[in-house]
């Protein structure tokens, strides 16, 4: 379930090391958000930040929204996919990185910051998430499995390997929580030529299988062929949480183009209101 990264002895296996070659586009869109450089100083005496957002170590300035937090808390707890969405400035990001993560980290989740680099240069959006997640669980922990990623593979694949678990240093399972911050990009910067549109709509298909935990299908024509391939993978697992912020323009814009707007015209709760969301 971890990273695939560099091979190992056999050329199709990965180990879960980070890749030799990387592009610094990959280095940003897997990196988890940093602002200090920017970042206003902030302390009693001055606890507001201006438009900057609040991040898990200033999150002891961030005030009024408990509830909205507590809300979006549960329900990441209780559904594989949450959406939050509303208008630029109302504050996603802070309730995100000085809210929702600060409460769910020490509750056996580990987050994984993801921001999707759609540029031809760039690795396939799953191979960045894929980065993402090893970056992320590397410091929170370990995989009890080694080896077990394949080069290519889907989300679904790569977070649904059997008996490979994440766990911190006292041996307790952790719970990836995918975050997804600003993906309203998705409907602009990958929408700009036939090659970013291309690569959105596989992106989407890919995370919706993992959204509604579904074998992708060419898994599926894998195991009519063979059906060992199916003993790599624990189908009855959904161990990960997904959490996608968006500016509530581009999700209202969705109905618009329902086959590239939404997360799939597959997944039930991904095309208008979700199951799981929260409107700001």
């Amino acid at each position: 379930m971890d990273d695939s990264a560099v091979r190992s002895g056999s050329p199709e296996e990965l180990t879960k090391t980070p890749p030799t070659e990387r592009t610094p586009a990959d280095d940003d869109a897997t990196r988890a958000p940093d602002d200090t450089a920017t970042q206003p100083s902030v302390d009693a005496q001055h606890p507001w930040l201006g438009l900057a957002s609040f991040t898990e170590e200033t999150r002891a300035y961030f005030y009024g929204r408990e509830d909205e937090v507590a809300e979006l808390v549960r329900r990441v707890q209780r559904k594989t996919l949450t959406l939050l969405f509303g208008q630029s400035g109302l504050g996603k990001t802070s309730i995100l990185r000085a809210g929702i993560v600060p409460w769910l980290r020490p509750t056996g989740y580990s987050p994984v910051y993801v921001r999707i680099d759609y540029s031809r240069e760039s690795s396939p959006p799953s191979e960045q998430i894929k980065q993402a997640i090893f970056r992320a669980t590397q410091e929170s922990g370990q995989w009890t499995q080694t080896g077990v990623a394949v080069a290519g593979e889907s989300l679904w694949e790569f977070l649904h390997h059997r008996d490979d678990i994440l766990h911190d240093a006292s041996g307790k399972t952790l719970i990836p929580l995918l975050i997804f911050d600003q993906f309203e990009e998705i409907f602009t910067l990958a929408q700009t030529d036939d090659f970013g549109r291309k690569r959105a709509a596989e992106f989407i298909e890919d995370l919706a299988d993992l959204v509604e935990n579904r074998s992708p299908k060419a898994l599926e024509a894998r195991i009519e062929q063979d059906e060992s391939a199916a003993e790599r993978f624990d189908f009855t697992r959904s161990d990960y949480r997904i959490l996608i912020a968006l500016r509530g323009a581009a999700s209202s814009s969705r109905s618009k183009s329902p086959r590239r707007s939404c997360v799939s015209s597959r997944a039930a709760p991904s095309c208008g209101m979700p199951k799981s969301s929260r409107r700001f």
